[in-house]
């Protein structure tokens, strides 16, 4: 069993209450405090229909457990003789962890486990185990050649902390160390020391994604109650069209 929840709330929303007053074409002073409740309920429901984080905050993943390791040639009931056996690399995706519902993800900080002496201990990107930041669901992986630590069977065994969610400026552009953490403890450099490239991506906030937020907040401001002239309200088309494009389909498993 898996789950994901945010442990703080964004510190910028990805439309302003300015931008929404203008929108509205009202003066900056006006019901600046409805507007601003307004946005957070337009985002909290752009990120349910997207399954994305659509403004920056930390998360916790708790996992039961750490994916189990799966021999390829058992599995498949391959001959030992077989290059596909002997050469395929498909014993590291048995071990995957797939990070859902909060694409992009910006950080992962660490994974915390509790060991076999029931105490939690830490292990640290770039250093204990990858991360694969491009993948549009954040993927984490053994070292080649290496498993997740053993852990005592106990709900939420493994609880894996990480950050999430754009940037509300629509051009910005964030580089990844993916090397090495900067949570990891000092002078733990990995070994060998190249595991993974450094990476760019682009983190701002979708236009298409901002624009339906806006105009969601605006139409709930402008339409405040739920039944008008006989026609119970509802969400207006465009913006789950604009929110459409956006959307992550995805039904497999968090674990490989």
């Amino acid at each position: 069993m898996s789950s994901i929840r945010a442990v703080s709330v964004p510190t910028t929303e990805p439309v302003s209450v300015s931008d929404c007053q203008d929108y509205l074409k009202i003066p900056r002073t006006q019901d600046s405090e409805m507007l601003t409740g307004l946005i957070v309920a337009a985002r909290t429901y752009a990120e349910a229909v997207t399954s994305r984080s659509l403004a920056s905050k930390d998360y916790v993943m708790m996992l039961d457990r750490f994916p189990y390791y799966t021999d390829v040639k058992v599995s498949l009931d391959l001959p030992l003789s077989s290059s596909y056996a002997r050469y395929s690399t498909l014993w590291n995706y048995s071990q995957m962890i797939r990070i859902k519902d909060v694409s992009p993800v910006t950080e992962i900080e660490k994974i915390t486990y509790i060991g076999t002496d029931q105490y939690p201990h830490d292990i640290f990107p770039g250093v204990d185990f990858l991360v694969d930041y491009a993948a549009e669901d954040c993927r984490l992986f053994t070292l080649p050649g290496s498993y997740w630590p053993i852990i005592s069977y106990v709900p939420n065994s493994v609880a894996i902390f990480l950050t999430a969610g754009y940037d509300p400026d629509p051009n910005a552009i964030l580089t990844i160390n993916a090397t090495a953490s900067e949570a990891s403890p000092p002078n733990i450099l990995p070994d060998p020391p190249s595991q993974q490239a450094n990476i760019t991506l682009a983190i701002g906030i979708p236009q298409n994604t901002r624009l339906a937020i806006q105009i969601l907040a605006c139409h709930w401001y402008i339409n405040r109650e739920p039944v008008s002239a006989g026609t119970v309200g509802t969400v207006p088309n465009h913006v789950d069209a604009l929110l459409a494009s956006s959307m992550v389909f995805d039904f497999s498993s968090t674990r490989g």
